[in-house]
């Protein structure tokens, strides 16, 4: 999910002015310049930064957050409190970081987070309106009919970042909707309720659509917004964060799990909530993920609804785990999410209870050792890279430091995350 605040920097607000285009098409400059006089024009020359609180609700969940973005360089920071869910994202000028509903804070260099932060960061300084365009590449699409409002409609390209489509509205030349692809989704923005915030004008309603249905649209309110002054760099870099959530017994420095290979996926046993144990698929690319059975089982209250889940959505959505063990290692007080595991079941050609996912493997250093059936999760503390690997172990050990950090379901629901945040 992108930031709340790239959306109202898209939209970047209209005042009453506008321009009147002969009766042939407009340029690709005409609209962008025009879209800039609507927004105020002169107005935006000494905004400096744009500080915005925002009401959340999407997904049968409601929640808040506060938005933070540097208008002369591009860099923002966002926070967001959101049913069981809180976490952050942010981007330096360098590097888009994330902080996941675990705790965890990691800096987004996998799939497309870079260049989704170069088009943030085009759109918030308001490349498009300088006599360059920031270097872009940009394709004029021409008119555009939709219900029942004519739109002047551009495909822009920023340098190292991705296409992207905006569609101006033709009478008043104010960004109604912006369309971009983000992983595997087709994420489009619309926004409206434009109002005036010292001399410009801001959208202070923004819902965001990822196609994954009705029940999944975000919308993201204004509640507060006001410009300030330069903020230091501190606000916009990584914070620091240490999760002391996870242990292994006895403070032992690694503990050895047997591992079953089945459909070419590693399955291990697990005790959620001390029952069990269970056998998960272990699964980097994933979220930590039990089935809806068997939370029900387990006794778990499922907060909100997610995508991806068919026919049972009703029995998706997060729920708490107090305590997870995987061999003699322990996590607890983690956010799994919950999902019929039918389909994914007949697939593997075994029961799939659940998945261990990123949140996990993220605290500990991983070793799998596919010739063994052995995966070792070790205390960092504990962990000397230079007895990683020997040469002779390379075809059957695998050691990660760091595991992925972009998964299938946070590029799913966009963003940045695996629930619902303001992107």
């Amino acid at each position: 999910m992108r930031k709340f605040v790239t959306a109202i920097a898209l939209a970047a607000l209209a005042g009453v002015a506008c321009l009147t285009f002969a009766l042939a098409s407009p340029s690709a400059g005409e609209i962008l310049d025009a879209y800039k006089l609507a927004t105020g024009g002169s107005a935006w020359d000494d905004k400096v930064t744009l500080s915005a609180d925002f009401t959340y609700a999407g997904q049968d969940m409601s929640g808040s957050g506060h938005a933070l973005t540097d208008l002369r360089n591009g860099r923002s920071v966002d926070s967001f409190k959101i049913g069981p869910a809180s976490g952050a994202n942010g981007f330096d000028g360098t590097d888009p970081w994330q902080k996941d509903i675990s705790g965890t804070v990691t800096l987004q260099q996998g799939g497309d987070a870079q260049v989704l932060a170069v088009n943030d960061a085009y759109r918030i300084t308001g490349k498009w309106w300088r006599p360059d365009r920031g270097g872009a590449a940009i394709v004029n699409r021409g008119r555009k009919w939709a219900a029942g409002t004519d739109y002047d409609v551009l495909t822009i390209t920023p340098k190292g970042g991705k296409p992207f489509d905006v569609w101006f509205d033709a009478a008043t030349h104010l960004l109604a909707r912006a369309i971009e692809k983000r992983g595997s989704d087709t994420v489009t923005i619309t926004m409206s309720d434009y109002r005036s915030v010292e001399g410009v004008m801001l959208p202070h309603k923004v819902v965001q659509d990822a196609g994954s249905g009705a029940s999944y649209i975000r919308t993201m309110t204004l509640a507060k917004v006001e410009f300030l002054g330069p903020q230091q760099d501190s606000v916009y870099a990584p914070p620091k964060a240490t999760v002391t959530d996870f242990s292994i017994a006895g403070g032992a420095a690694a503990t050895t799990i047997p591992i079953r290979l089945i459909n070419n996926h590693i399955y291990g046993r697990a005790k959620v909530n001390g029952k069990g144990p269970f056998l998960f698929t272990f699964d980097t690319g994933e979220h930590n993920t039990v089935a809806s059975p068997i939370a029900k089982e387990l006794g778990l209250r499922i907060e909100s609804d997610l995508p991806g889940a068919g026919e049972g959505a009703a029995e998706s959505g997060l729920a708490r785990v107090d305590r997870l063990e995987i061999g003699n290692a322990v996590v607890k007080n983690q956010l799994f999410a919950v999902f019929p595991l039918d389909k994914l079941s007949d697939i593997e050609g075994v029961p799939l209870p659940g998945m261990i996912g990123y949140e996990t493997f993220r605290r500990f250093v991983t070793r799998i050792d596919y010739g063994a059936r052995i995966v070792t999760l070790i205390d960092s503390k504990h962990f000397d890279p230079r007895d990683a690997a020997r040469r002779s172990d390379l075809p059957s050990t695998i050691t990660s430091r760091r595991l992925p950090v972009r998964s299938r379901a946070c590029r799913r629901n966009s963003t940045s995350t695996p629930v619902p945040v303001p992107s």
